[in-house]
């Protein structure tokens, strides 16, 4: 009995503390980052008690979502009698670090029975990211259905009127140049003598030589957002963009929880599609194909990589060190995959020359670097290989297979190839 409570009053502390710090990312969303300093100081600013209310219209739903998951797991489990944890929520908020914190790490529940049936694998993998897909898909409608006017982002950023005036719906693909424009024009006036002038208003305490310019989030969107923009938006000028998003509480939190449910539904090792793959194929075939997706997947990241991605310097011998160093990468990555360390240092040379003569045709392409860190969890913590099921005999049927289907369909509309990009001007 003290067990249980135990258990109980863990799951509620760590539920009410990341809907604290999910509160506190949804109200620096509405704020901070909309703010530029030039001396790359954002601290004096106040959080007040209307931001933080305002906060909830992220925290909700994006909690609601993630509960939805990890239930959805959970009472499966229940169903088929296998003891699980309650989920284990993970807080995380650091306070005006000039990224787009979201407030947690998301949640994880813990299987505490061995699983006997690749039935009982497939149903608890599927069960969490239906319920969670439906969430999101309805808090996405209801952010579109709900989208202020277009004067909404420009109480945020009163320059945007101009450019909403001039080009209209358009004015989405002419905010890069605006953020290129308004850095050339401060960079000038910083180097014209601007820097002393501001250093004399006494708002700044220092400022550096050289103007910093600007950083600025860009999310990137889905399948599934762009369609639903196109078909629940009617005036597209309030359709905010990679730039604007997390402005709009609602529609934020359902890109988000898609992103989480496409991290989830990648199909290896013990993610949640690994078990959908490993119920439809079974143990060996499974294990054959596995490595593979999870290859494709460290390709795609790998040309998101500049190759001259380490600093030493210009010329041949610098960019041979950088694949040096590249290779080596993927060799301790691919390791724990393949095993065989000739067949490694075979794949992750011929991984290396397939991206150089891709970029090499077709400069333009480019993959998402970020995925590496990700890829690096799965191997090294995850791991990309199943366990199998007790009895591997029992076949799925004809409905468990139209599921795992399904669930590969929302992967694809839910798979967002550039989720958060850092953009300098």
């Amino acid at each position: 009995m003290l067990d249980k409570i135990k258990k109980i009053s863990i799951f509620i502390g760590l539920l009410l503390l990341t809907v604290v710090t999910t509160t506190l990312a949804g109200a620096e969303h509405q704020n901070y980052f909309s703010w530029n300093k030039l001396d790359g100081n954002p601290y004096d600013y106040y959080m007040t008690w209307d931001w933080f209310v305002y906060g909830f219209y992220y925290s909700v739903p994006f909690l609601l979502f993630l509960t939805c998951h990890e239930f959805g797991h959970y009472f499966m489990a229940r169903y088929h009698k296998l003891k699980s944890s309650l989920p284990y929520y993970l807080p995380f908020w650091l306070p005006a670090m000039g990224i787009p914190m979201i407030g947690t790490f998301g949640a994880v529940i813990r299987l505490k029975s061995l699983t006997k049936t690749k039935r009982q694998f497939f149903d608890v993998g599927i069960a969490g990211p239906i319920a969670g897909f439906v969430v999101a898909v309805i808090f996405l409608v209801i952010g579109f259905l709900t989208l202020p006017p277009a004067e909404k982002i420009t109480e945020v950023h009163p320059e945007y009127a101009q450019l909403i005036e001039e080009y209209g719906e358009d004015y989405h693909s002419h905010l890069k140049a605006h953020y290129e424009e308004e850095t050339a024009r401060e960079r000038e006036y910083y180097t014209r003598g601007g820097r002393d002038s501001l250093l004399a208003t006494g708002q700044y305490s220092d400022l550096p030589d050289e103007y910093p310019g600007h950083s600025v989030a860009f999310f990137g969107t889905n399948l599934l957002y762009e369609g639903l923009a196109y078909l629940l938006v009617d005036d597209k000028t309030a359709a905010p963009q990679g730039f604007e998003i997390m402005h709009y509480p609602f529609l934020f939190a359902g890109l988000l929880s898609l992103l989480f449910t496409a991290l989830n539904l990648i199909p290896v090792g013990q993610l949640d599609g690994g078990h959908i793959l490993y119920g439809l194929l079974g143990y060996d075939k499974f294990r054959k194909v596995s490595p593979y997706i999870f290859l494709v997947f460290l390709f795609y990241a790998g040309l998101g990589l500049d190759f001259g991605f380490i600093a030493f310097g210009e010329g041949a011998s610098a960019l041979l060190l950088s694949m040096v160093f590249y290779v080596l990468g993927l060799y301790f990555l691919l390791i724990k995959v393949f095993f065989s360390k000739k067949k490694v240092i075979l794949i992750a040379l011929g991984l290396v020359c397939a991206q150089l003569l891709l970029k090499a045709g077709f400069p333009d392409i480019k993959g998402y670097s970020s995925w590496l860190f990700y890829l690096f969890l799965l191997s090294r913590m995850i791991g990309v290989f199943h366990p199998p099921s007790i009895d591997e005999t029992v076949p799925l049927d004809r409905k468990r297979k139209i599921w795992g289907v399904v669930a590969l369909v929302i992967f694809v509309l839910c798979f967002t190839p550039y989720p958060l990009e850092i953009l300098e001007f």
